[in-house]
């Protein structure tokens, strides 16, 4: 649910922590690290480090919090059915490891696999803002449910139907964690008059705007949206 603001051309190093040299072949890149004969051990964790800086330490999927010891590298266009993109910078993201399997289901790259999903992390005229809400998100924040907005182009409602079902955004263990930090919010606003509620939530906005790591922060931007339009 958030954008992923990738850079025109790949970070530093990035090649050199792709590229391998084994039995007097000449240099090439690989995913497979195991393959990194001679080389200093690391270099994982090297992408991973980059890719959790630009995503300001959030998940691509979900937007909790993520570190280098509860996160993996996904590609977002499976290597099973094109290897060529595998070391692809533009292919590759930051997500969260999930061990949480709740009715047979976890959740992000531990469900996904190898399943494509729709590119919704690219569209950065998506996010909720100051002055608008999600236009493909619709949240139930007493729950922590995320849900498609209904689309007037039908293709579009089932991508992002698609993109809830693959990922299982839905899933229990983000509704609890999404709700933990939404709880506060809301207390302090039913507390309110309608003004003094309306200018509550606009500040929240802007200050989650300002913290670029506030985990679950679209959820928590669409929720604040949707309690204004409540007063």
């Amino acid at each position: 649910m958030q954008y992923i603001e990738k850079l025109n051309w790949e970070p530093t190093d990035w090649n050199v922590w792709f590229t391998v040299t084994i039995d007097g072949r000449a240099p090439f890149r690989t995913w497979n690290f195991r393959e990194r004969q001679g080389f200093p051990d690391g270099e994982i964790d090297l992408v991973k480090q980059c890719l959790i800086d630009e995503q300001n330490a959030l998940c691509a999927y979900c937007q909790k919090r993520i570190d280098l010891k509860n996160s993996s590298v996904d590609h977002l266009l499976p290597h099973s059915l094109n290897s060529i993109f595998s070391t692809n910078y533009h292919n590759l993201v930051a997500v969260c490891k999930d061990s949480s399997v709740i009715e047979g289901k976890a959740h992000c790259d531990t469900v996904k696999k190898s399943t494509p999903h729709p590119h919704l992390i690219f569209w950065n005229n998506a996010l909720a803002g100051e002055t608008k809400s999600h236009p493909y998100f619709l949240t139930i924040p007493y729950t922590g449910q995320v849900l498609a907005k209904d689309q007037n182009e039908i293709n579009l409602k089932i991508q992002i139907d698609s993109f809830i079902e693959i990922l299982n955004l839905d899933h229990q263990h983000l509704r609890d964690e999404r709700k933990e930090y939404f709880d506060p919010l809301y207390k302090n606003f039913v507390k309110m008059g309608r003004t003094q509620g309306i200018n509550y939530c606009r500040l929240q906005i802007k200050e989650i705007l300002n913290k670029p790591s506030q985990p679950f922060r679209q959820f928590l931007l669409i929720s604040l949206h949707q309690l204004i339009g409540t007063r």
